[in-house]
């Protein structure tokens, strides 16, 4: 039986909803909208969302990636289609 050929990364759009101090750095906007090639994890995404929106850079080391309503491990696979939300840290008192 013959191997079957590596199918190729898919690049696709995933939309990123922002919250607190990630909507504000990115100048107000609710959501950004990232290019990804499959597969990525979401230690790759948050790298991504750095690389393609500059003014989110400095969070996304410190931030945490949510998919379909939960914190992920930045092992985490991440699909186009995923509901995806960029969580800064927070604080409170």
């Amino acid at each position: 039986m013959k191997d079957d050929p590596p199918t190729p990364a898919q690049a696709g759009t995933v939309h990123i909803q922002l919250f607190a101090a990630a909507k504000e750095a990115a100048g107000g906007r609710q959501w950004i909208t990232l290019q990804l090639c499959e597969p990525a994890d979401a230690a790759e995404t948050l790298r991504q969302v750095g690389v393609q929106v500059p003014e989110l850079a400095p969070l996304t080391k410190r931030s945490r990636l949510a998919v379909n309503d939960r914190y992920v491990s930045d092992e985490t696979p991440i699909h186009v289609g995923m509901e995806l939300a960029l969580i800064p840290p927070v604080s409170g008192g």
